[in-house]
């Protein structure tokens, strides 16, 4: 089974501005590709499952919490199911890998 991944990246500054990278991310594989704006503040969008395709996430400006679960039995999934959380921000450039079989959404 493939494991969530954040890939980490940087940023090169100097007096013409600066540059974010994610060098070691690769679009190999990759079917689709989508950007997210949300219309407000605080906005929530929750618990996608995954069951046949792997999602990447970046963040460009501002800062989302991405959750991720690993399923193990869709139709009734377990209550204990260990949730992992990330924090994304467009000042600390990095791509999250959640694999096919897995939930994304919001975490407390």
């Amino acid at each position: 089974m493939a494991e969530v991944k954040l890939i980490k990246g940087g940023l090169s500054v100097d007096d013409r501005g600066e540059v974010g990278f994610i060098n070691d991310f690769h679009f190999e594989g990759v079917k689709r590709f989508y950007t997210l704006t949300n219309h407000s503040k605080g906005f929530v969008r929750a618990w996608h499952g995954h069951k046949n395709e792997s999602k990447y996430f970046h963040v460009t400006r501002g800062a989302a919490l991405v959750c991720a679960v690993e399923i193990d039995k869709w139709d009734n999934p377990s209550k204990d199911l260990i949730i992992q959380r990330f924090t994304l921000s467009g000042n600390s450039p990095a791509v999250l890998y959640i694999p096919k079989v897995t939930q994304t959404g919001t975490c407390h």
